[in-house]
């Protein structure tokens, strides 16, 4: 019999958006002379880390002028407000370790717990039935997972945590599901 697998979603998001709030908070305090561009949160998509992210204009334009310094044969291609755009409409930024590690330690305590009780139904609903089987429980399980991340940046938009009116209008928010579980 393949071992019960109990992750609590409604849980794992009403915490999430607990978690989030407090660090987009803080963070707007701490960049409160910066112009915030971006909110989000990184994922890989097998969910061993979690992590919100907020991004301004000053941050990109270090990331360019880094980049450029770092690789010049970038500005062959690209100029560098063509780069700045490029970066800003994409989750480039985001690989520069602009995550907040420190924020969402109860969020990722239940998704630790969580997993380990999932990676042990997946390794005994693997002895016991058809591989295809098996990847139905884990999208199911993925599907789920995103859900709830998307419900709670949803929530906090709606909160007016992204800003309201015009000042919501300049803000991006994403969701970024880095690798591949294949």
């Amino acid at each position: 019999m393949v071992n019960p697998f109990y992750f609590d979603y409604v849980l794992f998001e009403k915490t999430l958006i607990e978690d989030l709030s407090v660090a987009f908070a803080d963070l707007k305090q701490i960049r409160s002379n910066q112009t915030v561009y971006c909110f989000g949160i990184a994922s890989h998509a097998e969910f061993e880390s979690l992590n919100p992210f907020m991004l301004t204009e000053e941050m990109l334009w270090q990331v360019v002028d880094q980049d450029l310094q770092d690789d010049p044969s970038l500005s062959r291609g690209m100029n560098r407000d063509n780069l700045r755009w490029y970066y800003r409409y994409s989750y480039a930024t985001v690989d520069h370790d602009y995550f907040l590690s420190e924020y969402l330690k109860e969020t990722k305590q239940l998704v630790y717990d969580g997993m380990r009780s999932f990676d042990g139904m997946i390794i005994s609903a693997r002895k016991e039935l058809p591989e295809h089987e098996v990847t139905l429980i884990i999208d199911e399980h993925e599907l789920k997972y995103r859900k709830a991340c998307l419900n709670a940046l949803q929530k906090l938009n709606q909160l007016g945590d992204f800003g309201v009116g015009t000042e919501r209008n300049k803000v991006i928010v994403l969701f970024v599901l880095y690798g591949n579980a294949d």
